[in-house]
C-alpha cells in the first residue's frame, strides 16, 4: 500500500518537538515496504536527541518516495544528525522551500541537510545445497552462471549496480 503523512499549519501552528537525552529521535518516520511514501511538511520540526537525529525520515523498499518541505526543520544531534533523510530502491524526490538547520556536536558525526539516496542497485542471493547427492546439479549451476550473469546484465542495463551471493551449506 501507499502512505502519505501531511503536517501542515491550520489555525494556530503545527509542530513536531522530539526530545531524547539517549538513542534516536525522529521528528516524522514513514515508511513503506511495497509502496509509495509521500511526506508533506508545512509546519515546524525540531529534533535534539545524542544519539541519530531525523527531521523527517522517509523510505521504501520498493516504492518511489516524495517529501515536500514547505515549513522549518531542525535537527541536533550528538551523532549523526538529517533534515531529511528519504531512501529507496525506487525513484526519490525532495522539494524543500523551507528552512533547514543540522547540527551535530559528537567526535567523528556528521551533519546533513537533505540525503537522497535512489539505490541504483539490485541483489540475489542464493542458497546451494552442496551434498554429495547435488554434484549434477552443482555443475550445472557452475555451467549456466555465465549465462546466469549475461541475463542480469541485459535486464538491468548498463550502469545498474548488482551484488550475487552464494552460501552453501558447510559450517
Amino acid at each position: 500500500g501507499s502512505l502519505k503523512m501531511v503536517s501542515q499549519p491550520g489555525e494556530g501552528t503545527a509542530a513536531i518537538v522530539v526530545y531524547s537525552s539517549s538513542g534516536e529521535g525522529t521528528g516524522v518516520y514513514a515508511y513503506s515496504q511495497t509502496g509509495t511514501v509521500d511526506v508533506y511538511s508545512a509546519g515546524s520540526i525540531y529534533v535534539s536527541t545524542n544519539g541519530n537525529t531525523y527531521g523527517i525520515y522517509a523510505a521504501s523498499d520498493d516504492g518511489v518516495v516524495t517529501v515536500t518541505n514547505a515549513g522549518s526543520i531542525t535537527a541536533n544531534s550528538g551523532s549523526y544528525a538529517y533534515g531529511i533523510y528519504a531512501q529507496s530502491y525506487a525513484n526519490v524526490y525532495v522539494d524543500n522551500s523551507g528552512t533547514i538547520i543540522a547540527t551535530s556536536t559528537g567526535v567523528g558525526s556528521n551533519a546533513t541537510g537533505i540525503f537522497a539516496y535512489p539505490c541504483d542497485c539490485a541483489g540475489l542471493d542464493a542458497n546451494v545445497d552442496n551434498s554429495g547427492s547435488m554434484s549434477d546439479e552443482q555443475s550445472q549451476l557452475v555451467a549456466g552462471f555465465p549465462g546466469l550473469i549475461a541475463g542480469i546484465q541485459s535486464f538491468l542495463g548498463e550502469g545498474t549496480d548488482y551484488h550475487v551471493g552464494v552460501v552453501t551449506t558447510d559450517d
